[in-house]
């Protein structure tokens, strides 16, 4: 039911990073890692930019390992560094 929630408010608002970071949260607690980390980078290229949050998120844990989520985590730290600008 989340998921569904999170996918309206995105037609309504492509641009919704939040709803993009919450929808990758979901997808990847269902183990659809693949569909999560798209979601996830959808996430930082609409300016979500807190590593942190990604690196304490427990919903996130099964893609940390991998090297799509290094490179998307990486691209969280380029968005917090402009912001800090």
């Amino acid at each position: 039911q989340a998921e569904k929630h999170y996918r309206r408010a995105l037609d309504a608002d492509p641009e919704f990073t939040s709803a993009h970071y919450n929808l990758a949260c979901v997808l990847a607690k269902q183990g659809r890692s693949k569909e999560a980390l798209r979601a996830l980078r959808r996430a930082i290229e609409t300016g979500f930019a807190d590593p942190g949050t990604m690196d304490s998120d427990s919903d996130l844990e099964g893609l940390r390992a991998t090297a799509a989520y290094q490179e998307i985590r990486a691209l969280a730290v380029r968005n917090k560094d402009r912001a800090g600008r």
